[in-house]
């Protein structure tokens, strides 16, 4: 029986503490920007209530099963009335009140949840379920110390209630207690082998915050054993394959979530990513579409279809991706790498670098610790808008980030270069740490960085420094390499890929790509 039919955000999380799990795919950001993040603004986790409200009163009893039976198919409406025809008929019965605020609050209507529940205890103050369901209710309206009290006066009136143990855990995750929250899933579990929400928010936790997969699989798995028409198990299960890669398998669970009749939000862009990454030509945008349209605040569906767009090259509607995700109430990672993404469509596409950095450094207001966004946001302000004081700001905090970075160093060396002070040996040894650092991919910064300690180390007055300054700078500006003379000009340091698979830029081709990997060039 679903209090509150709620599907665990595949791309995002409940909050865990300030745990966040990479996923191994990293679609869409190579993590160091986000996407597979478990950690949020969402506080919802899955809460099922397993408890049977069934009374003495077998005509009651029909009606509360038919009832529970519509709200586990999330036909909220429909079970509001079933539920309503139980109050008319038993208004004196405590489990007609219980569903009933049920109901309201699988709605979000508290206050009517409230009073029923108030009511059911008024009329038997004995009654467990009625504080397991309130102290559900206050879950969701975030008062934890009010919920902690129902959930003890419940266990109090029943010690081998496995499904406060479940709702406890739930809230133990909401404050960012992890470890107490696996310890009451536990719990559950050992009173009822068979309770289903104990495993699955069980297999998450292991999962999203503990990386151990084969466990949480296991908890997957011993949810479908026991009911294999369990949709949210099956869509977990579907997000471990996800994770895992394993395309094949997620595509099976997702179609049998389907044949359920899913209507959840990330059941479809889960299809759609899956399709993607199988490369089916069909479907994929109209699966995206209807996530959105089902829940048009479900942001990690905006987020997912901006990829997309990205790996078409239709920027525009990329462009709108990113702006939605913006003004909704995503994670800080979230927001923070839609900017990034407005970042670089402004700059790469529509050469505008006046917004491409107002969207950098909104992404560096939100991260100030993300090695990538300082760097980007360094290399706008080196080579294109030529405030080399604030570019070094940003490669400075690049290095302090990253020691290992080689490109912050390199980056910051040509900064240097750019005040043309004799004798100055902080280019020198940047440079000198970049070729240290890189793996040689990029043979004209490397050519560029040993030609400049060379000329660097011997002792120059104004006139050749400034001459050496400007050579370093052609060369940079328009490497020899270029072979096609009718070419424009372009900064060598910016030419980099999109690996769609990980919607990051890198400075290498990638080979697994090559169907889908774009080059740009900064104009």
């Amino acid at each position: 029986m679903k209090q509150k039919i709620i599907i665990e955000n595949f791309i995002s999380g409940p909050k865990r503490g300030n745990t966040i799990r990479p996923f191994g795919l990293c679609l869409i950001l190579s993590l160091a920007i986000l996407l597979f993040a478990c950690n949020s603004d969402n506080d919802s986790v899955e809460q099922d209530s397993n408890s049977s409200l069934l009374t003495d009163n077998d005509e009651l009893n029909i009606i509360l099963t038919d009832a529970e039976e519509l709200l586990a198919q999330n036909r909220v409406d429909d079970a509001v009335e079933a539920y309503e025809s139980a109050v008319e008929n038993f208004p004196k019965e405590a489990a007609a009140l219980v569903g009933r605020g049920r109901a309201y609050t699988a709605v979000e209507e508290f206050s009517d949840a409230e009073a029923d529940f108030d009511y059911a205890i008024s009329l038997n103050e004995s009654y467990a379920p009625a504080y397991l369901e309130r102290g559900i209710m206050w879950l969701n309206r975030e008062d934890y110390e009010a919920a902690a009290d129902d959930f003890d006066r419940a266990l109090e009136l029943n010690p081998n209630y496995s499904d406060v143990h479940v709702s406890r855990g739930v809230l133990y995750e909401m404050q960012g207690d992890a470890a107490a929250a696996f310890k009451s899933y536990g719990q559950a579990i050992q009173l009822d082998p068979n309770n289903t929400a104990a495993y699955r928010n069980r297999g998450l936790l292991l999962f999203s915050v503990f990386f151990d997969d084969t466990s949480a699989l296991a908890d997957f798995n011993r949810v479908l054993e026991i009911d294999d028409t369990d949709i949210n198990a099956l869509l977990n299960r579907t997000l471990y394959y996800i994770a895992q890669e394993d395309w094949v398998a997620a595509q099976a669970d997702i179609d049998r979530a389907f044949d359920l009749d899913t209507l959840a939000a990330p059941a479809y862009a889960m299809r759609a990513l899956i399709g993607q990454q199988l490369g089916n030509s069909t479907g994929v945008l109209e699966d995206f579409d209807r996530a959105v349209q089902l829940d048009p605040d479900y942001w990690q569906g905006y987020q997912l279809r901006m990829a997309y767009y990205l790996e078409q090259g239709e920027w525009r509607a990329a462009l709108n991706d990113a702006e939605r995700v913006v003004e909704l109430e995503a994670a800080d990672e979230a927001h923070a790498y839609a900017y990034y993404i407005q970042g670089f469509i402004y700059e790469t596409v529509f050469n505008d670098v006046l917004q491409a950095r107002d969207a950098y450094e909104q992404a560096v207001n939100l991260l100030p610790n993300d090695a990538v966004f300082n760097l980007t946001l360094a290399t706008l302000y080196n080579y294109y808008l030529e405030d080399v004081n604030k570019a070094i700001i940003y490669y400075d905090r690049v290095v302090e980030i990253e020691p290992g970075n080689a490109d912050a160093y390199f980056g910051r060396g040509v900064a240097y270069l750019y005040f043309e002070i004799p004798n100055d040996t902080r280019p020198i040894s940047d440079f000198s740490q970049y070729l240290r650092l890189t793996d040689g991919s990029n043979p004209q910064q490397v050519k560029l960085a040993q030609e400049a300690i060379d000329q660097l180390t011997v002792t120059f007055s104004d006139v050749l420094l400034n001459s050496f300054a400007q050579g370093f700078f052609e060369g940079l500006f328009n490497p020899v390499s270029s072979s096609n003379t009718g070419e424009e000009p372009y900064l060598y340091v910016q030419r980099q890929y999109l690996n769609p698979r990980t919607g990051g830029l890198q400075d290498t081709y990638c080979s697994g790509c090559s169907q889908t990997t774009t080059v740009f060039e900064a104009p």
